[in-house]
């Protein structure tokens, strides 16, 4: 894969060639900074009556004082379609919020992907990739009779993942499980109302269930049930006190959905997949933000592989240009922050790693 500085393109390799030595840190001993990922799943979504991507408030975890955020969007091959800039709010103890503020296309929301295919998102923080998201976009004909047209879908994550918590984040109170859901078939925005049933099964046999009407919507919306047994609530410890394999089962309207395993060893809900920090890339780590334990759903399969490439698809021993100089104060200037990175880049190639 080859880019060339002069195409659009060159926005995106700006991000990770800043002149810094090493992954950001919050503090020298602390985890690389990351997006928690139930918020980010939460901020991303896709109007299915006219493709506007939308992107709200983050969540961040041991983000370093002062850093700047960046998301770029780009096609499966790494080319820029988009670029968004955020603002940091206050800290609040490792966490600190970020809300959209600029885009290149002008208002942050107004930006369309009305092209079938596969897309990226990569947030960098301070030039340093610090996550990447692979989703795709369906478009197809409106299954209405009564909203007839052409109908945006987005699938990724939010179809296979799933996460369990305690509230409050307190193993006395409720054992929780949450996932993302929305209305079956391509239908334009409205809403459907469906049964879901959620059982927690482990070594015990049937350890509590939930089961709630739930309004679901054409964009992925986030659900969260709390587990009861005969009139009283399943808190934390009651899975956490026996280990063993657990399974969580979920059906919609009577029709099995989804099913995702979990496991209690030493008595706590061991990490798994993607939330094991060690051996997993940086960039598709699932922050879980000390407490959630995530899950890929039965018969599910992930391809990381491109989005990881397109993450840090710079040869930094080539080229080495303090991007944020060359913007020219991006955020406050857009314009000329473009027209700077293309005279900045004119003329350079770079190779993928």
């Amino acid at each position: 894969m080859k880019f060339k500085a002069s195409t659009l393109a060159s926005m995106v390799i700006a991000l990770f060639i800043v002149a810094i030595a090493g992954p950001l840190r919050a503090e020298e001993d602390s985890p690389p900074p990351a997006i928690v990922m139930a918020s980010l799943l939460d901020a991303i979504s896709l109007d299915s009556d006219e493709g506007n991507l939308g992107l709200n408030t983050v969540t961040t975890v041991f983000m370093p004082e002062g850093s700047k955020m960046v998301t770029v969007v780009t096609d499966n091959e790494g080319t820029m379609l988009n670029q968004y800039t955020w603002k940091g709010g206050k800290d609040d103890g490792v966490f600190r919020d970020y809300r959209l503020s600029t885009s290149s296309h002008g208002n942050p929301n107004s930006f369309k992907l009305t092209e079938e295919g596969e897309y990226v998102l990569v947030f960098a923080v301070d030039g340093e990739a610090i996550h990447t998201l692979p989703f795709s976009v369906d478009v197809g004909k409106s299954s209405s009779l009564y909203k007839p047209g052409t109908v945006y879908r987005m699938d990724g994550p939010w179809e296979d993942y799933g996460y369990l918590s305690f509230k409050n984040d307190d193993d006395d109170e409720a054992l929780q499980f949450s996932l993302w859901l929305r209305t079956k078939g391509k239908t334009k925005n409205g809403t459907a109302d469906a049964v879901a049933k959620v059982e927690l099964k482990g070594p015990r046999g049937e350890l509590g269930e939930a089961e709630e009407n739930v309004q679901l919507k054409a964009t992925w919306s986030e659900f969260t049930f709390e587990f009861g047994r005969e009139g009283d609530t399943v808190s934390g410890e009651d899975m956490t006190d026996v280990d063993g394999d657990y399974s969580v089962e979920i059906e919609i309207d009577g029709k099995d959905y989804a099913t995702f395993e979990f496991s209690v060893d030493g008595g706590e809900i061991a990490m798994q997949g993607r939330q094991v920090r060690e051996g997993t890339d940086p960039t598709v780590y699932i922050e879980g933000g000390g407490s959630a334990w995530w899950a890929l759903r039965d018969g599910a399969t992930e391809s990381l592989d491109d989005a990881i490439e397109i993450a840090g698809s710079v040869d930094k021993s080539e080229v080495v240009i303090d991007a944020r100089g060359a913007a020219g104060q991006a955020g406050d200037n857009l314009k000329e922050g473009v027209d700077n990175l293309k005279k900045a880049f004119k003329g350079i190639r770079f190779k993928k790693q």
